[in-house]
Protein backbone atom coordinates (compact mmCIF):
# COMPACT_ATOMS: atom_id res chain seq x y z
CA UNK A 1 0.00 0.00 0.00
CA UNK A 2 1.47 3.34 -0.67
CA UNK A 3 1.30 6.67 1.58
CA UNK A 4 -2.15 7.77 1.57
CA UNK A 5 -3.05 11.38 4.08
CA UNK A 6 -5.80 13.01 5.15
CA UNK A 7 -5.30 16.75 3.92
CA UNK A 8 -7.81 19.13 5.62
CA UNK A 9 -11.66 18.16 5.80
CA UNK A 10 -13.23 21.80 5.16
CA UNK A 11 -16.93 21.99 5.58
CA UNK A 12 -20.00 21.21 3.49
CA UNK A 13 -19.68 23.80 0.06
CA UNK A 14 -16.22 24.58 1.29
CA UNK A 15 -13.74 23.11 -1.44
CA UNK A 16 -10.59 25.02 -0.39
CA UNK A 17 -7.75 22.90 -1.91
CA UNK A 18 -5.64 20.59 0.17
CA UNK A 19 -2.55 22.43 1.99
CA UNK A 20 0.62 21.06 -0.06
CA UNK A 21 4.23 21.89 0.03
CA UNK A 22 4.96 25.51 -1.51
CA UNK A 23 6.77 24.14 -4.00
CA UNK A 24 3.59 22.20 -5.36
CA UNK A 25 1.13 23.82 -8.12
CA UNK A 26 -2.06 22.19 -9.38
CA UNK A 27 -1.47 21.32 -13.02
CA UNK A 28 -5.26 19.81 -13.68
CA UNK A 29 -6.10 22.64 -15.98
CA UNK A 30 -3.48 21.28 -18.27
CA UNK A 31 -5.39 17.88 -18.75
CA UNK A 32 -8.49 16.55 -20.82
CA UNK A 33 -10.26 15.00 -18.22
CA UNK A 34 -12.67 12.37 -18.89
CA UNK A 35 -14.09 9.73 -17.25
CA UNK A 36 -15.52 5.91 -17.96
CA UNK A 37 -19.56 6.39 -17.36
CA UNK A 38 -21.25 9.17 -15.89
CA UNK A 39 -25.33 9.07 -14.89
CA UNK A 40 -26.99 12.61 -16.74
CA UNK A 41 -25.53 15.79 -14.28
CA UNK A 42 -22.75 14.24 -12.72
CA UNK A 43 -19.82 13.97 -15.14
CA UNK A 44 -15.76 15.22 -15.17
CA UNK A 45 -16.75 19.06 -15.07
CA UNK A 46 -17.93 18.14 -11.75
CA UNK A 47 -15.05 16.81 -10.62
CA UNK A 48 -13.23 20.45 -11.34
CA UNK A 49 -15.70 22.54 -10.47
CA UNK A 50 -14.60 23.81 -7.23
CA UNK A 51 -17.97 22.86 -5.35
CA UNK A 52 -17.84 19.95 -3.00
CA UNK A 53 -21.84 19.72 -3.05
CA UNK A 54 -21.46 18.58 -7.06
CA UNK A 55 -19.94 15.00 -7.72
CA UNK A 56 -19.09 12.70 -10.85
CA UNK A 57 -21.80 9.60 -10.40
CA UNK A 58 -20.25 6.84 -12.50
CA UNK A 59 -23.13 4.57 -13.70
CA UNK A 60 -22.76 1.17 -14.46
CA UNK A 61 -20.48 -1.51 -13.55
CA UNK A 62 -16.77 -0.98 -12.13
CA UNK A 63 -13.98 -0.52 -12.21
CA UNK A 64 -14.54 2.98 -13.11
CA UNK A 65 -11.84 5.26 -14.16
CA UNK A 66 -10.80 8.64 -14.48
CA UNK A 67 -8.80 9.79 -17.26
CA UNK A 68 -6.70 12.59 -17.16
CA UNK A 69 -4.59 13.04 -20.15
CA UNK A 70 -1.73 15.93 -20.59
CA UNK A 71 -0.60 17.06 -23.97
CA UNK A 72 2.65 16.70 -22.94
CA UNK A 73 4.55 15.37 -20.78
CA UNK A 74 4.40 16.63 -17.33
CA UNK A 75 6.19 15.74 -13.92
CA UNK A 76 3.23 14.81 -11.23
CA UNK A 77 3.57 13.56 -7.96
CA UNK A 78 0.30 14.13 -5.94
CA UNK A 79 -3.38 13.63 -6.75
CA UNK A 80 -6.37 14.52 -3.89
CA UNK A 81 -9.51 13.49 -4.16
CA UNK A 82 -12.45 14.89 -2.06
CA UNK A 83 -14.45 12.02 -0.61
CA UNK A 84 -17.21 12.04 1.54
CA UNK A 85 -18.88 8.99 2.96
CA UNK A 86 -20.82 10.43 5.24
CA UNK A 87 -23.17 11.69 2.58
CA UNK A 88 -22.08 9.51 0.01
CA UNK A 89 -21.89 6.38 1.68
CA UNK A 90 -21.64 3.36 -0.34
CA UNK A 91 -20.75 5.23 -3.15
CA UNK A 92 -18.00 6.41 -1.70
CA UNK A 93 -14.69 4.54 -2.72
CA UNK A 94 -12.91 1.96 -0.73
CA UNK A 95 -10.00 0.71 -3.12
CA UNK A 96 -8.54 2.52 -6.09
CA UNK A 97 -5.80 1.66 -8.32
CA UNK A 98 -3.50 4.84 -10.10
CA UNK A 99 -1.60 3.48 -13.33
CA UNK A 100 0.15 6.22 -15.68
CA UNK A 101 2.41 6.53 -18.79
CA UNK A 102 3.40 8.00 -21.56
CA UNK A 103 0.07 6.80 -23.95
CA UNK A 104 -3.15 5.49 -22.77
CA UNK A 105 -1.63 1.99 -24.00
CA UNK A 106 1.08 1.98 -21.57
CA UNK A 107 0.22 2.71 -18.72
CA UNK A 108 1.72 0.64 -15.95
CA UNK A 109 0.44 0.30 -11.52
CA UNK A 110 1.51 2.92 -9.21
CA UNK A 111 -0.29 1.60 -6.81
CA UNK A 112 -2.96 0.69 -4.82
CA UNK A 113 -4.70 2.20 -1.96
CA UNK A 114 -7.54 1.09 0.31
CA UNK A 115 -9.65 3.46 2.29
CA UNK A 116 -11.43 3.35 5.34
CA UNK A 117 -14.87 5.60 5.39
CA UNK A 118 -13.13 8.81 4.10
CA UNK A 119 -14.10 12.45 4.38
CA UNK A 120 -12.42 15.37 3.20
CA UNK A 121 -9.52 15.64 0.83
CA UNK A 122 -7.53 12.25 0.07
CA UNK A 123 -4.11 13.16 -0.60
CA UNK A 124 -2.29 10.09 -2.96
CA UNK A 125 1.59 10.73 -3.34
CA UNK A 126 3.68 8.49 -5.94
CA UNK A 127 6.23 7.49 -5.84
CA UNK A 128 6.58 7.13 -2.26
CA UNK A 129 9.32 9.35 -1.88
CA UNK A 130 7.36 12.49 -3.70
CA UNK A 131 9.69 12.98 -6.28
CA UNK A 132 6.92 12.86 -9.15
CA UNK A 133 6.77 10.88 -11.83
CA UNK A 134 6.56 12.36 -15.74
CA UNK A 135 3.56 11.03 -17.74
CA UNK A 136 0.97 12.33 -20.49
CA UNK A 137 -1.56 9.62 -19.30
CA UNK A 138 -2.77 9.03 -15.56
CA UNK A 139 -5.58 6.59 -15.00
CA UNK A 140 -7.57 6.32 -11.46
CA UNK A 141 -9.30 2.85 -11.07
CA UNK A 142 -11.80 2.65 -8.21
CA UNK A 143 -11.80 -0.59 -8.23
CA UNK A 144 -14.37 -0.89 -5.20
CA UNK A 145 -16.75 0.95 -2.75
CA UNK A 146 -17.93 0.92 0.79
CA UNK A 147 -20.85 -1.49 1.35
CA UNK A 148 -20.25 -3.09 -2.11
CA UNK A 149 -21.57 -0.28 -3.80
CA UNK A 150 -22.16 -0.51 -7.70
CA UNK A 151 -21.58 3.58 -8.60
CA UNK A 152 -19.67 6.02 -7.46
CA UNK A 153 -19.00 9.47 -6.13
CA UNK A 154 -15.99 11.59 -6.35
CA UNK A 155 -16.88 15.22 -5.65
CA UNK A 156 -13.69 17.13 -6.52
CA UNK A 157 -10.33 15.95 -8.05
CA UNK A 158 -6.90 17.91 -8.36
CA UNK A 159 -2.93 16.66 -9.83
CA UNK A 160 -0.30 18.66 -8.60
CA UNK A 161 3.34 18.59 -9.87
Amino acid sequence: MSHLQSVSNPKRGDSKDPALPGDKREVGDLAQWCISTAKPGCGADQLRDGNVDTFWQSDGHGPHVIDIRFQQRIVVDTLCLYLNYTLDESYTPMSLCIKAGTTANDVVDIDTWELNEPVGWKKFVFPKDGKGIFVTCLRVYILSNHQNGRDTHVRQARIYG
